[in-house]
C-alpha cells in the first residue's frame, strides 16, 4: 500500500513539474519565428519583430507592436540571394506579398492585422474537398473585406464555397490576380472569372447590389 501511495505521489509530482513546464515554454503552439508555407514545398520567413507567436492551422499568429505600413517596409527590403519579395497594403487589414524567384517562379503570402496588435501570416492557398479529391485552390484572400462581428474584426482565413464576401475588386483585377501565377487559364464572362486548373476550373463570381460588390467562389 506504501509503494503504491508513493508511486501516486511521484506521479502527481510529475504532472505538476509537466504543467509547469508547458506554462514556462508555452505549450500552446508558440514558435520562435514567423513562418508560412505554400505551394510545391515553398515557405517564408517574415522579417517581423513579435513579442509572441504562435502556431495556427492556416499559418502562423503573432503579436507586434509594428504598423501594416512598418512590415511591408520590412518586406520590401528582404530580398536574399535568388529571391526577390515585393509588399502591398489592402485596405485597413492586408498585406499582400509576392515572392519571386531567379526562375521566374512567383509565390503570395499574406499578413492579416486582426486586433489588439494580433496579425496572422498565411500563404492564400487553401485546401477543398471536390469529389472525394483534397485540392488546392488559390484564393485572394486580400480582396475580402474582413467583417466586424460585435467589437471585434473576423480574420478571413478560409473561404466557404457559395457564401458571399464583400470586396472592392472587379472581375478584372481579379482576373489579374490569377494571371500573374501562370498556372491557370484564365477567362472572364461578364461578371464572372474562371480559373481552369488541373482537375477543376474556379469560379468567382462578382455582384453589385445597394452600391456594394459581393464574391462568392464556386468549383466546377
Amino acid at each position: 500500500m506504501k509503494k503504491a501511495l508513493r508511486i501516486l505521489i511521484v506521479a502527481v509530482f510529475v504532472c505538476c513539474l509537466v504543467a509547469y513546464i508547458c506554462g514556462l515554454t508555452a505549450c500552446d503552439d508558440a514558435v520562435k519565428e514567423v513562418y508560412a508555407s505554400c505551394c510545391r514545398g515553398d515557405g517564408m520567413k517574415l522579417p517581423v519583430k513579435f513579442s509572441k507567436a504562435w502556431a495556427e492551422s492556416h499559418g502562423t499568429a503573432f503579436k507586434t507592436s509594428q504598423s501594416l505600413e512598418s512590415i511591408a517596409a520590412e518586406v520590401d527590403k528582404f530580398n536574399k540571394k535568388g529571391e526577390a519579395y515585393s509588399a502591398r497594403i489592402y485596405g485597413d487589414n492586408y498585406i499582400f506579398i509576392e515572392k519571386t524567384l531567379n526562375g521566374g517562379d512567383m509565390h503570395y503570402y499574406l499578413v492579416t492585422k486582426k486586433q489588439n496588435d494580433v496579425y496572422v501570416f498565411t500563404s492564400l492557398w487553401q485546401k477543398f474537398d471536390f469529389d472525394g479529391k483534397i485540392i488546392s485552390v488559390l484564393v485572394p484572400y486580400h480582396f475580402l473585406k474582413t467583417q466586424q462581428n460585435g467589437s471585434s474584426t473576423e480574420h478571413i482565413c478560409g473561404v466557404t464555397l457559395k457564401y458571399a464576401y464583400k470586396t472592392d475588386a472587379s472581375p478584372e483585377e481579379t482576373a489579374a490576380f490569377y494571371k500573374r501565377k501562370n498556372l491557370f487559364d484564365v477567362t472572364v464572362l461578364n461578371d464572372a472569372v474562371y480559373v481552369a486548373a488541373d482537375g477543376y476550373t474556379l469560379e468567382a463570381v462578382l455582384k453589385t447590389i445597394d452600391a456594394e460588390t459581393f464574391i462568392t467562389f464556386n468549383l466546377q
